[in-house]
């Protein structure tokens, strides 16, 4: 999406922490097959992004898995959740071609 996610954090002050994933396996996939991953983020709450994650055996029309992880924004220095920055926002919705 064009930003270093360290310069990010230090940028913004926001660090992220992962407090749910969830898997649905599809199909297997073995040891030396190239799997492509493609995720996008869903979901922009105020504190929270959710990002829906497929998975697919290279060159086949073989899902292997389907996932989603919820992200919360913290503030680094306090653990708390904060809202998720303005910048996060904007970049993750030209990524999506949200806006």
């Amino acid at each position: 999406m064009g930003f270093d996610y360290k310069s990010l954090v230090e940028e913004t002050g926001v660090d992220t922490v992962l407090a749910k994933t969830m898997i649905e396996f599809k199909a297997p996939s073995r040891f030396d097959e190239i799997l492509e991953i493609y995720v996008r983020v869903s979901t922009i709450g105020n504190t929270s992004l959710t990002f829906d994650f497929e998975i697919w055996v290279e060159g086949e029309e073989r899902l292997v898995s389907r996932a989603s992880s919820l992200y919360v924004c913290i503030d680094p220095k306090t653990l708390r959740p904060v809202p998720a920055p303005d910048k996060l926002r904007a970049l993750i919705n030209r990524f999506e071609g949200r806006g």
